[in-house]
């Protein structure tokens, strides 16, 4: 999202917060709303705030260097596979189960 578009949903903020609560099914009060347009404002904000950081520079070296070990890979892909599937409540192929959640 550019400013212009963050800007134009800072605009719309009132509009967006009661659609929000219409498709949560929340129950529509007066201060609730309220509430929610404020934060949804300072909420877009700091979005655009963030998107106007230059980001090409985080990923530059920083010319640190870990001084205690090397940083190298010293176990083949998948080699605690087995043991871990062996050792999980459920699993699938390669794959781990989970309980579902929702």
């Amino acid at each position: 999202m550019n400013e212009s578009k963050a800007e134009d949903s800072a605009n719309n903020a009132p509009d967006g917060v009661k659609r929000a609560i219409g498709l949560a099914l929340l129950e529509k009060d007066a201060e609730a709303e309220a509430r929610l347009e404020g934060e949804v404002e300072k909420i877009l904000a700091f979005v655009s705030e963030v998107q106007s950081i230059a980001t090409n520079d985080a990923t530059q070296d920083n010319g640190k260097v870990n001084i205690f070990r090397n940083d190298v890979v010293t176990v083949e892909a998948g080699e605690y596979r087995e043991k871990m599937l062996a050792q999980a409540p459920g699993s699938f192929k390669q794959w781990f189960l989970s309980k579902k959640i929702l």
